[in-house]
């Protein structure tokens, strides 16, 4: 079958869609017609044909066209259930078809684990149920010390400002007590900082049902890349890394099945396939590293044990209170704008449509603001937190990858997302994210807006003031709480934050 390049974000070379007709070899793919992962070793994923019904709002088609939200209960048809969130388009071939029903079938299954997972008060006790979750203590190299060498991540810019505070970067005195210049590759510290205090954790490893490897293997794989260092370098740390967990006898009692890893970066950044140069490391294409789940902040499609969790943002609550004050805010603030757009063109990628938004954009500077990050310092917050917190809309286009940061940034300031890449937001993030993507965000095929099909500024003008007002409020005061990471301190009773509803859901799958 040939390469199907299913976003902006994959290698045509290695993104191969898996043959309905030949059984795949890789554990983490399929095995006879249903997919195979480490999960399937724990408790295994429940399959459910019980999914979200639509909430009366109408969405936005492709083509401009508002429906009404409906309940789908049809499991011969889980891929559709993703319509109005990757319309496949009438001249798309069968293998393509198959490809995205293959991986719209996987985050079905992983988010089936998420269904009715809501927990408000106190429920620490429900959650554990006796299970325990092991961090194991990794020699200083693959976690301190990556840390110690923060002004060497990077050769262009000292990188230790955004790793301070246990990964939440320096605090932003002008939004507020809560508010962190945190970096989008930071989710490693953050996840690590948050683990060590778990109610679930224990110090055992004989009474544990999970096993946390705190490897901080994006920041490693950054260094690498940035400084452009040979293959057996950068591969390394990851290869010492297997071989000290083969010395444990809780990674050899199940060969890592009851294994998980937080990771920072994308997961094509840790699967190089070439022995030769070439970008990132190839931890993840170890064989070794194929049973453990791997918590990313972008997953690769045909890996079921790539779980996506979302990108850092820079809210870090530290109680309920915090939370409530900030809906509260987003809920009363005055959209100005009704579109906007912070980013910056990528004119050596000819296939994006970041220039056709932006062109398009600044043709109708009475509806869209157009903040162009090279002339503006979007990294620090201030000024795109005003932005996005008086925006109706804010378009995401795919950058270097199909995921943005900025997606999760839009949803914690109160402002609508415009997703032109189902790998954006829809098919990465089961776990954070509702199943109807119609709730929380507007989606557009990148593919109609590149061939002039559509019109980006008309489309997002015809979606009505009780529409968004509807959206909105779904995004401030149900999703909002999900998909942010409260503080390393924090304590929170009646919200369910990122990092807790991923342990909860690890927690679920255990035995």
């Amino acid at each position: 079958m040939k390469a199907y390049c299913l976003s902006s974000g994959f290698n045509a070379t290695e993104a191969q869609a898996p043959s309905p007709h030949v059984k795949p070899t890789n554990a983490s793919l399929t095995e006879g017609d249903q997919p195979l992962c480490a999960t399937d070793s724990l408790k295994g994923l429940s399959y459910t044909n019980a999914m979200a019904e639509g909430n009366g709002t109408k969405y936005v088609q492709a083509g401009g066209k508002s429906t009404s939200a409906g309940t789908h209960t049809d499991t011969k048809t889980i891929s559709n259930r993703f319509h109005g969130c990757s319309m496949r388009r009438s001249n798309q071939s069968k293998n393509i078809d198959y490809a995205i029903s293959t991986v719209a079938h996987q985050v079905h299954k992983l988010r089936s684990l998420a269904h009715n997972s809501t927990c408000k008060g106190t429920c620490n006790d429900t959650i554990c149920q006796g299970k325990g979750i092991f961090v194991y203590d990794l020699p200083p190299k693959f976690n301190k010390e990556v840390l110690d060498g923060c002004a060497k991540i990077f050769p262009w810019m000292n990188f230790c400002g955004h790793l301070s505070n246990q990964g939440l970067g320096r605090l932003v005195h002008e939004l507020g007590s809560n508010w962190y210049a945190t970096n989008q590759f930071s989710l490693e510290p953050i996840f690590h900082s948050r683990i060590k205090n778990h109610p679930c954790r224990v110090l055992e490893e004989e009474k544990a049902s999970l096993f946390y490897i705190p490897f901080y293997a994006g920041l490693n794989a950054m260094k690498g890349n940035s400084h452009n260092s040979p293959v057996h370098t950068k591969d390394q740390l990851g290869l010492e890394l297997v071989e000290w967990m083969k010395t444990k006898k809780s990674w050899v009692k199940n060969q890592g099945r009851d294994h998980f890893i937080a990771v920072g970066t994308i997961s094509w950044d840790l699967r190089r396939k070439t022995n030769g140069q070439g970008w990132g490391t190839n931890l993840l294409e170890l064989n070794e590293m194929q049973n453990p789940i791997k918590l990313i902040i972008e997953r690769q499609p045909w890996h079921s044990n790539d779980v996506g969790i979302p990108y850092p943002t820079n809210f870090h609550p530290t109680s309920d209170q915090d939370i409530i004050s900030l809906q509260s805010k987003l809920s009363e603030s005055k959209r100005k704008t009704l579109i906007s757009f912070a980013g910056s063109g990528r004119p050596r990628m000819k296939k994006n449509i970041r220039r056709i938004l932006i062109e398009e954009c600044m043709r109708n500077s009475s509806v869209c603001t157009y903040l162009d990050c090279k002339l503006v310092d979007c990294v620090s917050p201030g000024t795109v937190a005003k932005l996005l917190m008086e925006s109706e809309f804010c378009l995401q286009p795919p950058g270097d990858s199909p995921t943005r940061k900025s997606f999760f940034d839009s949803l914690v300031y109160g402002c609508i997302p415009v997703v032109f890449d189902p790998f954006t937001a829809h098919f990465q993030y089961s776990w954070h994210l509702p199943e109807d993507c119609r709730r929380y965000s507007v989606y557009i095929d990148q593919e109609l807006v590149k061939q002039g099909k559509v019109d980006v500024m008309n489309v997002l003008s015809g979606i009505s003031t009780e529409e968004r007002r509807k959206m909105r409020r779904y995004i401030i005061f149900e999703l909002m709480p999900r998909i942010i990471y409260a503080n390393y301190d924090s304590k929170l009773v009646n919200f369910r934050d990122a990092f807790e509803i991923s342990i909860d859901n690890m927690l679920r799958m255990a035995a």
